[in-house]
């Protein structure tokens, strides 16, 4: 099938719905394995998902991405085929690695030795942090509202690690998206946090603000 073919279909107001699916789902069969090749490229692309995912989660993650395809081509209406289904396909990619990552890399056992964090603080930094990030541009400053949370939890940061671990996955890793639990620093923008988490940036915000109430409350300030 040829793409003026695809657009005249897909753009005529008249074709049938019946007309449409087909072309949709030609569409979906003939870049099945294209979705796949491309996939994969892109995870040995990133060295930590070359070398963190195991095969179970690389094969999971392009999965994640045919859904995307999927949603892309079920969208589409003609035009830049590419460019178009794109979005779609690296939002699912990222929401994939969102649910698929560990929220930290470092075992627990070495998170409680209070001993080996302060003889190895740089590692400990390096392998708390979210798996998945964003360039430092994404986020820029954080505003004063930020900084002062992060003082703050920064004050408890043993205290909070250990809460984290009660509140529900979803808020949890909103949280840890947002801020290094390290030092507690802003790494990234709410609307980067939702991009990576597939919600609203105001979702975001209110996500994070009930848990650090939450965390807030629970350390007495």
């Amino acid at each position: 099938m040829q793409w003026r073919q695809v657009n005249s279909i897909l753009k005529n107001p008249i074709a049938t719905d019946e007309m449409k699916m087909i072309v949709r789902y030609k569409l979906y069969t003939t870049h099945v394995a294209w979705l796949h090749h491309s996939t994969y490229q892109y995870i040995y692309d990133q060295p930590f998902l070359s070398l963190t995912f195991n095969a179970k989660q690389k094969k999971e993650l392009v999965e994640y991405a045919k859904i995307g395809l999927l949603s892309g081509i079920q969208n589409f209406n003609g035009g830049s085929f590419y460019a178009y289904t794109q979005m779609y396909v690296m939002n699912s990619i990222h929401k994939g690695i969102t649910e698929l990552s560990p929220i930290k890399l470092l075992p627990h056992s070495y998170r409680v030795r209070k001993k080996w964090i302060a003889e190895n603080q740089e590692v400990y930094a390096k392998y708390m942090q979210s798996p998945v990030s964003y360039h430092d541009n994404d986020c820029g400053h954080q505003n004063s509202d930020e900084y002062n949370i992060s003082r703050t939890l920064y004050d408890y940061r043993e205290e909070i690690n250990e809460l984290l671990d009660i509140i529900d996955p979803v808020s949890r890793r909103v949280f840890i998206m947002k801020y290094n639990t390290y030092d507690f620093r802003a790494m990234r923008s709410n609307r980067a946090v939702g991009e990576l988490m597939a919600m609203s940036e105001e979702r975001v915000r209110k996500i994070l603000k009930l848990v650090t109430d939450t965390l807030l409350v629970q350390i007495g300030q």
